[in-house]
């Protein structure tokens, strides 16, 4: 199994990072003829919080001029550590309607490192309300209304997929925060 290096940053805005960067994965993939498609975030679960870094989470979904949006607000209470590391876990629904682990991931890195210094997260950052660099301190953070373009994923696989975030204290291995968001990509009718 290979596993896709990138990285992800502190709270919940990593799981929004890991929802959006399985989404262009997904929408740069050649996988057949381009049609239009739909996508749904079918579900966003916390799966672990630690109050003293975090508060305030929320996670929703929702719809703009027939394109899925995706928000992620919280509240940092304690700068998260500089070395915390952070992971995801890709997973794909089989037709036995379980979910099977997909051959790519974000593996188990510090948070810092590819959100501040991938092209890819900038751009994505730009315009939210989102620290510019680590540290990762204080404050209301919040990533409002992606726009998920359904064209750019003409030619992504049809399925159900499922990001599985973690992201933890690099000695202890004690959660920071920690989410589950699935995604469900159909052709349209």
């Amino acid at each position: 199994m290979s596993r896709i290096g990138y990285t992800l940053r502190a709270d919940n805005m990593k799981t929004t990072i890991a929802v959006i960067c399985a989404l262009v994965i997904l929408g740069r993939q050649t996988f057949g003829d381009e049609r239009a498609v739909n996508i749904e975030i079918t579900e966003t679960k916390i799966t672990c919080q630690n109050n003293e870094y975090i508060t305030n989470v929320e996670l929703s979904s929702g719809s703009e001029d027939g394109k899925t949006t995706f928000t992620s607000k919280c509240t940092v209470v304690k700068e998260i550590p500089q070395d915390a590391t952070c992971a995801t876990d890709f997973y794909k629904k089989g037709d036995d309607g379980e979910f099977k682990k997909s051959a790519f991931a974000v593996s188990p890195s510090p948070c810092c490192e590819v959100m501040y210094d991938n092209e890819m997260y900038k751009k994505l950052l730009k315009g939210q309300k989102f620290p510019e660099k680590c540290p990762f301190g204080p404050g209301d953070y919040a990533v409002e209304n992606y726009v998920i373009d359904h064209k750019n994923y003409a030619k992504a696989p049809l399925g159900e997929f499922r990001a599985n975030f973690s992201s933890y204290e690099k000695d202890s291995k004690k959660c920071i925060y920690g989410a589950v968001v699935t995604v469900k990509i159909t052709e349209k009718s």
